[in-house]
């Protein structure tokens, strides 16, 4: 990715996630209010690949898909407060593999000088653990989190160029100390 597309998405995260903090609850109604969209577009698929399927069986679970779907996500759109549980809980798992495989991205890089990436897969754990332990804490939370969220991944994609300049610059001075010492 070319540094100014970089950086550009960077900032575009972090001031996305700047609103999302400025305006926790209506960030917390707008992604409950979108999880039940999915689920409504998933039910429409299910009933849409109903007649290609063969077997009773086969028809029934489609059928069965669709309505568990639909029922979803009909209840986000009529009660997003209370559907709000469910997406903190579904948002805290997702916060939480996300921060694995952050660490898991940065652990396996040859180049661990991305203390920000490594930052990132931290905060991006916490997020994922206090949003799980705080389900019954209310509409603010799953918006404040995701503004934090945003913003340290924005902040991580704008310095990421500036970062792989300069491990390219002290690999250019030195490139077989700096593979032998982490190369294992």
């Amino acid at each position: 990715m070319k540094t100014s597309t970089a950086k550009i998405i960077g900032a575009l995260f972090a001031v996305i996630g700047a609103v999302c903090i400025c305006y926790p609850i209506i960030t917390s109604i707008w992604i409950e209010i979108m999880v039940g969209a999915g689920l409504i577009t998933g039910a429409v698929f299910a009933l849409v690949k109903i007649p290609s399927e063969e077997g009773l069986w086969n028809k029934i679970y489609y059928l069965c898909i669709s309505a568990l779907y639909a029922a979803g996500g009909i209840f986000m759109f009529c009660n997003p407060v209370g559907g709000t549980a469910a997406v903190m809980i579904a948002l805290g798992i997702m916060f939480l593999m996300e921060g694995v495989l952050i660490l898991l991205y940065w652990a396996n890089t040859l180049k661990k000088r991305h203390a920000l990436m490594l930052l990132n897969g931290i905060i991006t754990l916490i997020l994922g653990a206090l949003i799980l332990a705080n389900i019954s804490t209310g509409l603010w939370f799953i918006g404040t989190l995701v503004g934090v969220d945003l913003i340290f991944t924005g902040i991580a994609i704008f310095a990421a160029p500036a970062q792989n300049i300069a491990a390219r610059t002290q690999d250019e001075k030195d490139p077989h100390e700096y593979r032998s010492n982490n190369l294992g």
